[in-house]
């Protein structure tokens, strides 16, 4: 159990402080593969046109502006937040697509993807392509064009070196590699049995050949599996520094076993979970004057837990803050479309909570760095969903919110 506390004052350099070079480092690997799925998704939308290859594309990047803000590295998610801004815009209809803005977002989808292999301060070209970002938006919306930016044509890399992955082992590889030690481990040790039962004078050799495949295996398998522990810690800073830029103060408390799972299974969960964190800061806990004028204590609490039972995991997020408010998600749902004032009136609580995970839904009112396009828990369902999990979102209005993942274990970790 690990539980830490932080005041508005905090800033973001908690997170730094919370996260371990290889820890970033995985970030920015997952954010590097959701940026490789973003610009295939660009270059289908630019085929076609259709609207949602546009929503497909603004899932990716919200993901990895998510995985970005919480690796530390604030130039790239705001980056990230201004090509999301973009093609939020042409996903709801509002702008048409050109080729001009296609090129400009392909540009500046390459340039978070250079910035994924390092990290530095260097940021002159991401500033540069934010400009033309919010200057096209600007135009297309038939607003005030902004002032022209001067940028480098082709952006790259700025003052630091990229690291290649190919001087690596990609996971893909260790895996494989753990997959094949463990048929060595199981070989070693059928040749040492057998050796001592027949009294062979090579079961000293069998032996050290056992001995030697088992420290192998366990290597590989460090690579491979993560303690459940190691993959949430990294949250509590995030939470504190992402508070601390609301003007918030949150206490946080991680809960979960001594249980190593399945890097790519965790990988898969990760964006999941970062969109349930915000969504408890941003949504759930309040700003201190209204704790404090409902008789809560001015810095509230998040509890961030994990449970394996009966071959699931289960993720819970709880928060004690506001609830969700279920009059703003009707409200919001009959002005989008989904349901009609009757239905909506005639809703139970489930089935209203329910509406918080419909594609594009938001009860809040303008749009900033954390929330309101009403994509966070829509992407959250439908992660799970794929890997064959269910989202189940409990409230009670003004003291607490909890959701719940339970995603099926892999079979070999179920087995174990």
């Amino acid at each position: 159990m690990i539980s830490s506390g932080a005041g508005p004052k905090r800033g973001a350099e908690a997170i730094a402080n919370q996260l371990t070079d290889d820890t970033t480092a995985d970030l920015r690997r997952e954010a590097e593969g959701l940026l490789d799925r973003a610009l295939t998704r660009a270059y289908a939308l630019r085929r076609s046109g259709e609207a949602d290859e546009a929503g497909h594309l603004l899932r990716s990047v919200h993901s990895c502006k998510s995985l970005m803000a919480f690796a530390g590295d604030q130039e790239e998610a705001a980056l990230a937040g201004a090509v999301e801004d973009n093609v939020q815009a042409l996903w709801c209809g509002q702008v048409p697509l050109t080729s001009a803005g296609h090129d400009l977002v392909h540009r500046a989808l390459l340039r978070l993807k250079a910035g994924c292999g390092c990290h530095s301060a260097a940021s002159g070209d991401m500033t540069a392509l934010r400009a033309e970002l919010a200057n096209a938006l600007e135009v297309k919306a038939g607003g005030p064009p902004a002032e022209a930016a001067s940028r480098d044509p082709h952006p790259g890399p700025t003052g630091r070196e990229s690291t290649s992955l190919s001087t690596r082992l990609s996971l893909a590889d260790l895996t494989a590699l753990h997959s094949q030690s463990q048929g060595l481990v199981r070989m070693a040790r059928l040749l040492h049995e057998q050796a001592l039962r027949q009294g062979s004078h090579t079961a000293d050799l069998t032996e050290t050949l056992q001995q030697s495949a088992d420290r192998l295996e366990a290597s590989l398998r460090r690579h491979v599996q993560q303690g459940l522990r190691p993959f949430m810690l990294p949250l509590v800073g995030a939470m504190q520094a992402m508070a601390a830029g609301q003007g918030k103060g949150v206490a946080v408390r991680i809960e979960a076993p001594d249980t190593n799972l399945p890097r790519p299974f965790l990988k898969a969960l990760r964006p999941s979970l970062l969109h349930l964190v915000r969504n408890a800061v941003t949504h759930g806990i309040e700003s201190p004057e209204v704790r404090s004028a409902g008789g809560k204590p001015p810095q509230g609490r998040i509890t961030v837990s994990a449970e394996v039972r009966e071959s699931f995991l289960y993720l819970r997020v709880r928060d004690d803050g506001q609830g969700f408010n279920l009059d703003a998600l009707r409200r919001a749902a009959e002005a989008a479309g989904p349901i009609g004032d009757a239905e909506g009136s005639d809703r139970d609580v489930d089935d209203l909570l329910s509406l918080a995970l419909l594609p594009g839904l938001s009860t809040t009112a303008v749009a900033d760095d954390y929330s309101g396009r009403g994509l966070g828990l829509t992407v959250v369902a439908e992660d799970v969903a794929s890997l064959g999990g269910t989202v189940k979102l409990e409230s009670q209005p003004g003291e607490c919110s909890q959701i719940t993942l339970t995603v099926p274990l892999p079979r070999q970790s179920a087995s174990q």
